[in-house]
């Protein structure tokens, strides 16, 4: 029997593509962007946070993929009786090659999984050497602005910026906390990195938040999506990142972290 698979998560849809299986992805998020023309072949079925139920099961899938922070307990129960189901618990990079395994072995393409996982590890491998003799930079990484809202430990991105070189200074207990002006100064990081999503950080909320600020960190725009997209997306962010560590963190327009211009 072919396989009807639906993706619920945009990181996995992208990697479903990479693995060769485009044809088989009968739905997909609105938020499912990557490969381009992706929706040309797959139909929307809502977004990962209030799916169509009803047109899931009009698309008659075999297998559904969804994450346990991004999709919803409720939208899981609605659709455990549909097909079978993956759920993904990225949490941290070094068991991403893990999750990637179990991912290839739900859709029986336990080889191609295989592959990226083991060249995952290679790059993983690297970075963690080049970056054991070298001190942290102290950050705060924002996804959001009105009100502000910054990344804090037990993230997959936190685990990213601190392979990357970097030391968190949020650590509340929320993973994804408010953060307000005299917080940020009161913490004073070396770096804040505003990131292109969810909220699309751009020249004018950098100069906004400079202006605010009483303490003069480097502040650096952050590719969103690769720092937060786990899957095969990863290998090309930790590509960048090693691509950073061998050059000293040369932040330039191809860089996974780069300066406002």
């Amino acid at each position: 029997m072919p396989r009807r698979i639906v993706s619920l998560v945009p990181s996995l849809t992208h990697t479903v593509c990479d693995w060769g299986l485009q044809n088989e992805l009968v739905g997909c998020t609105t938020f499912c962007i990557k490969p381009a023309g992706l929706h040309r072949t797959a139909k929307i079925v809502g977004g990962t946070k209030d799916p169509d139920i009803s047109a899931i099961t009009d698309l008659k899938p075999t297998h559904i993929i969804m994450n346990d922070e991004e999709n919803n307990k409720e939208h899981y129960e609605a659709l455990k009786n549909i097909a079978q189901i993956h759920i993904n618990k990225s949490r941290i990079v070094n068991n991403l090659s893990q999750e990637l395994i179990q991912l290839g072995n739900f859709l029986g393409v336990e080889n191609l999984a295989s592959k990226t996982a083991s060249r995952i590890d290679v790059v993983y491998d690297s970075i963690s050497k080049l970056n054991n003799s070298r001190p942290k930079s102290t950050f705060l990484y924002f996804i959001w602005r009105e009100p502000y809202m910054v990344v804090s430990k037990d993230t997959y991105i936190d685990s990213m910026m601190s392979l990357a070189g970097y030391e968190n200074l949020c650590t509340s207990n929320e993973r994804y906390p408010q953060i307000t002006i005299e917080e940020i100064n009161n913490l004073n990081p070396q770096f804040i990195f505003l990131s292109t999503e969810p909220y699309p950080f751009r020249k004018r909320d950098y100069d906004r938040l400079e202006r605010e600020l009483a303490i003069k960190p480097q502040v650096l725009k952050a590719d969103g999506m690769q720092l937060s997209w786990y899957g095969s997306m990863a290998l090309e962010c930790l590509e960048n990142i090693k691509a950073l560590a061998d050059e000293d963190k040369c932040f330039d327009k191809k860089s996974v972290f780069q300066k406002f211009s």
